[in-house]
């Protein structure tokens, strides 16, 4: 989305202003972020799979779009990033994933994959 990105967290919406100081309303892409997390955390364990973890991100692709917040809800930072610091954000992950490379065992997919 062009122009400046808005995420209220109090009323749970995304406000968009454009380059002509239009404001349009938005589902919040964080709550949806969230939805679909829990989506695919139920989703692996009704099929027995590994309880691996899964990142939430409201990645926005659009390089000049000002992304704002209410100034209580700085976490929001956490969640939404532009695409261009999407490789380095990935960084912050690494730890968690090369723990979880440690706990699952290969067997445990095939196992699977093979069903």
């Amino acid at each position: 989305m062009k122009g400046i990105l808005y995420f209220d967290r109090k009323f749970n919406q995304l406000l968009r202003i454009d380059d002509s100081s239009k404001e349009t309303g938005f589902p919040d892409p964080i709550l949806q972020v969230n939805r679909q997390k829990s989506q695919l955390q139920y989703f692996l364990r009704k099929h027995n799979l590994p309880n691996v973890p899964v990142i939430p991100l409201v990645i926005i692709s659009y390089p000049s779009t000002i992304i704002k917040v209410t100034p209580d809800h700085k976490d929001v930072s956490q969640v939404v990033i532009h695409s261009g610091a999407f490789p380095y954000k990935d960084r912050k992950y690494i730890l968690e994933i090369s723990k979880l490379k440690e706990s699952i065992r290969n067997t445990d997919l095939e196992v699977y994959l093979s069903n």
